[in-house]
C-alpha cells in the first residue's frame, strides 16, 4: 500500500469544461462535461489511442489507480488484465497515472522494460498519464486505489481488487452489487490509528472490535508513555489475531500444521484462510495506566482472545493423522508456463486462480479445503499454473485428492507421532 499526501479537488481540471471539480460520492453520477472530454490511452508498447470518455457509456467502467513508486499496483496489473478479458465485452478497465504522482515517461518505460525482463509480459491495458480530472472526481489517499464506474454512469465505490470477484463483478453489472466506499483512509501508517476508544479519565481498557471503515489495518505495538501502556492492532483477520495470541504455542508451525477440533467445524478453517473478509477482520485496544512489559501484555491479549473468541491453542504430542504430500510426474503438466504472477482466491467456494505462484504458497492456501493437517515432504521450489474449480471445498475428500493427483500433487494419508497445536472451544 503506497500512501498518499490527502488533498482537496483540483478547481482547474486543465481541461475546457472541467472547472470547479468536486469529488463525488457513491451514488452520484459522472458531470457531463467529463463524459464529453477526450481521453488519451497509452499502451505500454508506445501506442496511443484518443476516445472520448462517452464511447465507454454502457458498460462496467473501472478505474485503477497506480504509480511506478507502488510494488503492488504493478502486481496487480496482470490480475486486472485477466478481469477485462473474462468479461471482455461488458467492463472496460482504464489505469489511470496521477498528475501527483510526477511519475515520467522515462521512469514508466523503465519499470516496464524491467516487468518485461522478469515476466516477459507487456501489459495490454490502457492507461492516462498525467490525470487531475478522475483524480479529482474519486478521492482516495491510498495506492493502489480503485474507482467503479457503473453502465448507467454512477460512481459505486472506491474499493480494491480483493472486491472484484466473478461474483461481485457480475452483481455489479447486474445493477445489484454493493461495495464498501474506502477511497480516503484516516490512518496513512499501519503503525498507528485512531483509537477505538477514548482512552481520557479511564485507567483500564481492553476491548474487541468488528471491521472499521477508512482504516488500514494496525499492527501491533506496545507504546509506554507516561507512565501509561498503550497497544492497538486493527482490521486483522481471525488467523492472524490467533497467533498474536498464541505465539509461543504456535511457534515454528504454519496454518496448515494447525489440527483443528472437530467441534469448530470446516467452517472455523474456512474463516481462518478467508482473510480479506472484512466480516473476518477485527480490532483489539489495550490501554492501562500503569507500566505493562511485553510478556504481560501477552498473558493479557491470551486470556482476552479466549474469552472473545472462545477458542483455545495446546501444544500436543501423540499419534495424529496427517496428509503427506510428494509430486509425481504429471507435475510437468502444471508447470508454470512463465507468465506473470497472478494468485487470485475470490473466497471460500469459488474458484481460485494461480499463475506462476510457488507450489509451497499454493498448498498452504489450500489446507482449508482438506480435513488433515498437511505436510510438504519434498522441498523443491518451483512454480505452477493452477485454477482451482468453484465448489472445490464442497467436494468429497476424494474427489478433492483425485483433482490434485491428477496434476501431480500426491496426497497420502498416514499416522504418526508428533507435536502440533490443537485448536479448540472452550465452553
Amino acid at each position: 500500500m503506497f500512501s498518499l499526501s490527502a488533498q482537496a479537488p483540483r478547481k482547474d481540471s486543465g481541461a475546457d469544461g472541467l472547472s470547479s471539480l468536486v469529488a463525488l460520492k457513491p451514488g452520484d453520477k459522472i458531470p457531463d462535461a467529463v463524459w464529453n472530454q477526450s481521453l488519451e490511452l497509452n499502451y505500454f508498447n508506445g501506442q496511443k489511442k484518443m476516445i472520448k470518455f462517452a464511447d465507454l457509456k454502457g458498460k462496467l467502467i473501472l478505474l485503477d489507480f497506480w504509480s511506478t513508486g507502488c510494488p503492488s499496483c504493478i502486481e496487480g496489473i496482470p490480475k486486472m488484465e485477466m478481469i477485462q478479458q473474462r468479461f471482455l465485452n461488458n467492463i472496460q478497465v482504464i489505469m489511470v497515472n496521477s498528475k501527483r504522482n510526477k511519475d515520467t515517461a522515462k521512469r514508466i518505460k523503465t519499470r516496464f522494460e524491467k516487468f518485461k525482463a522478469d515476466f516477459n509480459f507487456t501489459p495490454s491495458l490502457p492507461t492516462v498519464l498525467d490525470d487531475t480530472v478522475f483524480t479529482a472526481l474519486f478521492a482516495h489517499n491510498t495506492l493502489p486505489a480503485l474507482a467503479v464506474v457503473d453502465a448507467n454512469g454512477a460512481f459505486v465505490a472506491m474499493t480494491s481488487s480483493h472486491s472484484l470477484t466473478d461474483k461481485n463483478i457480475q452483481a455489479l453489472l447486474d445493477g445489484n452489487a454493493v461495495l464498501k466506499n474506502e477511497g480516503v483512509y484516516k490512518n496513512l501508517t499501519r503503525s498507528a490509528a485512531e483509537p477505538l476508544l477514548d482512552t481520557v479519565g479511564m485507567y483500564y481498557i481492553s476491548a474487541f472490535g468488528g471491521y472499521r471503515n477508512h482504516y488500514l489495518p494496525v499492527y501491533p505495538n506496545l507504546n509506554h508513555k507516561n507512565g501509561t501502556t498503550f497497544l492497538q492492532m486493527g482490521n486483522q483477520s481471525l488467523q492472524f489475531m490467533l497467533f498474536q495470541a498464541y505465539g509461543q504455542a504456535l511457534k515454528g508451525f504454519r496454518q496448515n500444521d494447525l489440527v483443528i477440533d472437530a467441534r469448530l467445524g470446516r467452517q472455523f478453517k474456512e474463516k481462518l484462510l478467508n482473510v480479506n473478509s472484512t466480516q473476518n477482520k477485527y480490532w483489539y485496544q489495550f490501554y492501562t495506566d500503569d507500566s505493562v512489559s511485553r510478556p504481560k501484555f501477552a498473558d493479557i491479549f491470551c486470556r482476552e482472545f479466549q474469552n472473545y473468541f472462545k477458542i483455545a491453542v495446546a501444544r500436543k504430542s501423540d499419534s495424529i493423522e496427517l496428509y503427506k504430500i510428494r509430486f509425481s510426474d504429471k507435475i510437468k503438466n502444471i508447470l508454470t508456463s512463465g507468465k506473470a504472477s497472478i494468485a487470485r482466491f475470490q473466497g471460500i467456494g469459488e474458484e481460485a486462480f494461480y499463475q506462476n505462484i510457488p507450489i509451497g504458497l499454493f498448498l498452504q492456501n489450500l489446507f482449508y479445503a482438506f480435513d488433515l493437517p498437511t505436510e510438504l515432504k519434498e522441498k523443491e521450489n518451483f512454480n505452477i499454473d493452477i485454477t482451482i474449480p468453484a465448489g472445490f471445498v464442497r467436494w468429497t475428500e476424494q474427489e478433492k485428492l483425485s483433482f490434485l493427483n491428477e496434476r501431480g500433487i500426491v496426497f497420502s494419508a498416514v499416522k504418526e507421532y508428533r507435536t502440533y497445536p490443537l485448536v479448540y472451544p472452550i465452553y
